[in-house]
């Protein structure tokens, strides 16, 4: 049975940013069909939300955490 609260997202910058702003990594899988990993997060609705702000970009975070996500999520996608 899936989870209904789990948010899943390709996107690696958003992603960054949900890492950055202390959301926490649930599962990352690789979609062999399409070639692309899937993101997963807890707290579905909240995500959502935050998706349409990093959009229009209506967001801020700390720039040193947000480099520091883009790297560890490049790590793990990399092995």
């Amino acid at each position: 049975m899936q989870d209904t609260n789990l948010y899943s997202t390709r996107d690696l910058y958003f992603s960054s940013f949900l890492l950055a702003t202390n959301h926490d990594l649930q599962d990352l899988s690789f979609d062999n069909l399409g070639g692309f990993f899937w993101f997963v997060f807890e707290d579905k609705d909240e995500c959502e939300k935050l998706e349409k702000l990093f959009q229009f970009n209506k967001l801020t975070v700390n720039a040193k955490d947000m480099a520091e996500s883009i790297k560890y999520l490049k790590r793990r996608v990399s092995k």
